[in-house]
């Protein structure tokens, strides 16, 4: 019979267990049904947070999981005060309002009908039932009591009775240190001893928390590269010890805010998966910080980032107990004051105005007035390389700031401190508390040991960094490189291409950017970066060649070069090719005009006051374009140029007349221009970097700067023949427009070389001085 009996209370048992699981799984999972109508963040709380009875003086928060045989706290008539058990302290303030309910789970010493045999008068002080009173205090200060039903137990822990009882509408706040107590006391009237059950899965004997027991914070973050970062607070009332795991997935981008809900992504949406935090801070109210930063960077759109969290103390067999959703529309590149469209709207405007004002002064044949007005307008094509001006903006090609900083040790250091005695500068920008400073300073290690006269350093940035928060970071980077500290508003980083956001910038000797990167950089990237840094950040006189093709720089200036006349064979003998090189002289000459002062003050004055070098190389431009279209050529040029072809032979010099040396050398100069406005570093990058490394940089710096010159005297070779190639129609367009075409030029170069100036000033200057 006993046997008969272990077996049917067993299937019983194995039936319940199966429904506490369930139910477990209803009650544990929270509800995700929302259709988002915009941005904001959902935060799907479980149902209840237990607290469970884990030894005679103390609840945890650890969901059980063994089965089997409980541990127990014994009782018998004689009992009074059972238990009196305490949570772990509060680590965050909080106001709770909700529901409470003690559930706990007892039986007899030994199983058996004596109870319910020996209970003549249930409910009086003759029955053998049993009975518990239940105290719970917060903080202190009682919140509820209450007794449970009366029960004849019968069975042992095979078949355990379950006392409940509830509270509805519970309110009570608890503060940092407080604690949750719970009393038991218990009438237990049966002869048989009783027993209260705790730590297996189907005993659990325990608090229920039926209530919003947590506050997260969840925030998307979009620096003005794109590149983003995950912050997210738990707001957990116990610590982050009650998180037993967290999956974030960002996804994006969705076509519409009602896609955005949990577990709702493609794999291609998919941008990044983390569970362990990247890095952590303290914030606001002692609550930490999850930082993650998220792979690559985000385009414009809807995009998601979805956390799920399992709680130590809820059923582990649900996925996720709370559901964190943050919705963002994430914004493209802001609108500049005036970007370049409207600079491609001035240059035909101006080309139509100078046609229009040139009428009063005669008419010239239809074909004449068509090339100048394709040559104004494809103007326009290399001035969509220009940037839009915008306050205080930086281009990718810039020079590094001659900062002077503090280090966290407290220190004083300045950019030319770190350059001294190195042929380059790793720089590492991080906000407070990025995970990308952990990553570059394990990149910044591994490149360390394969790198020679390379400093390295890192700046933290941000509106205010204080050295406390750096406490951590200094300890991992152990004095391997300087940590600078950031002038307030981040003052500095905001002068860097990179913006006031994690990059990684790789600065030549010269002072000038050779390379950045958003975020980090790899070991191998950062020495194949360095290695090119001191020859011209893997830039060479050859880009010229590209840039005039690529750039759309080619036709304006083919139609510019138009002959004015035909080049007859001379009729004294000359050397063999000495028409080619004498036009390829002649654009090496105007294009050194340009570029030898630039590799001049780069190498002299270096990167720190390079844009007030830039503001008066645009202002010269400025000035020249006013001669153009004044008088139809460049003072400056025309002298230089007549001053060398009168060192010419004298039968060289009347076979090539010096206007036709002039207007070579004025395709080479404007050539140069064009180049410095699309590329205003390449010059002093293959130039000036070299020389400041040493002797052998020297020589470098110097070929570098005559290969400049002969390519450039090449490209405008180039031009020549491409402007001649239609032969007497060349010429005729040529010597029709040969006054007005150089005016209209001047006019058209005058409104990208005015751009420049307002943007040089606008941006680079008024950044620094602000």
């Amino acid at each position: 019979m006993n046997d008969a009996r272990h077996s049917r209370a067993s299937a019983i048992l194995l039936v319940a267990l199966v429904l506490t699981m369930l139910a477990g799984s209803v009650t544990a999972k929270p509800n995700t049904m929302e259709i988002p109508e915009g941005e904001g963040t959902s935060v799907f709380h479980p149902l209840n947070r237990n607290l469970f009875l884990q030894n005679e003086t103390s609840m945890d928060l650890i969901y059980p999981l063994d089965s089997g045989q409980p541990p127990a706290f014994g009782f018998n008539r004689l009992t009074n005060q059972l238990l009196s058990v305490n949570s772990a302290p509060v680590e965050h303030a909080t106001k709770f309002e909700g529901n409470l309910t003690v559930r706990l789970f007892a039986g007899l010493s030994l199983d058996g009908p004596t109870c319910r045999l020996t209970n003549p008068v249930p409910g009086t002080p003759a029955d053998a039932q049993t009975q518990f009173t239940v105290r719970v205090l917060a903080g202190g200060a009682q919140v509820f009591e209450n007794t449970t039903k009366r029960v004849a137990m019968e069975f042992d822990w095979t078949q355990p009775e379950e006392f409940v009882t509830s509270a509805w509408n519970v309110n009570f706040t608890l503060s940092q240190g407080d604690v949750i107590t719970l009393d038991i006391d218990v009438e237990h009237n049966c002869v048989i001893d009783g027993q209260l059950y705790f730590d297996r899965y189907d005993t659990a004997s325990r608090i229920e928390l039926n209530g919003q027991m947590l506050t997260p914070e969840l925030d998307l973050k979009v620096d003005q590269n794109s590149a983003a970062r995950v912050e997210f607070i738990p707001g957990t009332v116990w610590g982050d010890s009650s998180i037993d795991l967290t999956v974030v997935e960002v996804a994006g981008t969705y076509n519409s805010w009602a896609e955005t809900v949990h577990g709702n992504w493609q794999e291609e949406q998919r941008l990044s998966h983390f569970e362990d935090p990247q890095s952590m801070r303290v914030g606001e109210g002692n609550q930490s910080v999850w930082v993650w930063s998220v792979n690559g960077t985000l385009e414009p759109g809807i995009h998601m980032v979805s956390i799920c969290m399992t709680m130590t103390d809820i059923d582990p067999n649900e996925e996720c107990h709370v559901v964190i959703v943050h919705r963002t529309m994430v914004e493209g590149p802001p609108e500049p004051l005036a970007g370049t469209g409207f600079l491609l709207l001035l240059i035909p405007l101006a080309t139509i105005g100078w046609l229009g004002a040139s009428l009063r002064i005669g008419l010239l044949p239809w074909p004449a007035y068509l090339a100048m007005l394709i040559m104004a307008i494809a103007l326009a094509v290399p001035a969509t390389h220009l940037p839009g001006i915008e306050i205080g903006d930086t281009r990718d090609e810039a020079p590094a700031p001659a900062f002077n900083l503090l280090t966290h040790e407290g220190e004083s250091i300045r950019l030319n401190d770190l350059l001294s005695g190195n042929d380059a500068l790793v720089l590492g920008v991080f906000e407070v508390d990025s995970p990308n400073a952990d990553q570059q300073r394990k990149d910044f290690l591994d490149a360390m040991d394969r790198t020679e006269n390379v400093a390295f350093a890192q700046l933290a940035t941000g509106d205010e960094v204080r050295a406390v928060d750096l406490d951590d970071h200094s300890g991992n980077v152990n004095g391997s490189w300087p940590i600078l500290i950031d002038e307030s508003e981040a003052a500095v980083a905001s002068m860097l291409p990179s913006g006031a956001s994690d990059a990684v910038l790789v600065i030549d000797k010269a002072g000038f950017i050779s390379h950045w990167n958003p975020g980090a950089l790899d070991a191998d990237g950062l020495v194949s970066e360095v290695e090119s840094a001191a020859t011209g950040g893997g830039r060479t006189p050859l880009d010229l060649l590209s840039l005039v093709f690529t750039t759309g720089a080619f036709i304006p200036l083919v139609f510019f070069a138009l002959p004015r006349k035909r080049i007859e064979p001379p009729e004294t003998p000359q050397i063999p090719g000495a028409g080619l090189f004498g036009t390829m002289g002649a654009g090496s000459l105007g294009f050194a005009i340009i570029s030898a002062p630039v590799a001049l003050m780069a190498t002299a004055l270096r990167g720190g006051p390079w844009p007030f070098v830039e503001m008066g190389l645009a202002i010269w431009m400025v000035s020249m374009a006013i001669q153009m279209l004044r008088s139809g050529e460049v003072f400056e040029i025309r002298r230089v140029s007549s001053f060398i072809h009168e060192k010419l032979p004298d039968s060289y010099t009347a076979w090539r007349d010096i206007d036709t040396f002039t207007e070579d050398a004025h395709i080479g100069a404007w050539f140069g221009w064009i180049a410095w406005m699309i590329q205003p570093l390449l010059i002093p990058q293959t130039v000036a970097a070299p020389i400041w490394t040493g002797v052998v940089g020297i020589g470098i710096g110097i070929g570098m700067l005559v290969l400049h010159f002969l390519i450039a005297g090449l490209i405008v070779l180039i031009l020549r023949s491409f402007s001649s190639i239609g032969g007497r129609f060349s010429v005729l367009l040529g010597r029709l427009s040969t006054g007005a075409r150089p005016r209209l030029w001047g006019g058209a170069t005058l409104v990208l070389a005015l751009w420049i100036l307002i943007y040089t000033i606008l941006g680079p200057i008024l950044g620094r001085l602000a």
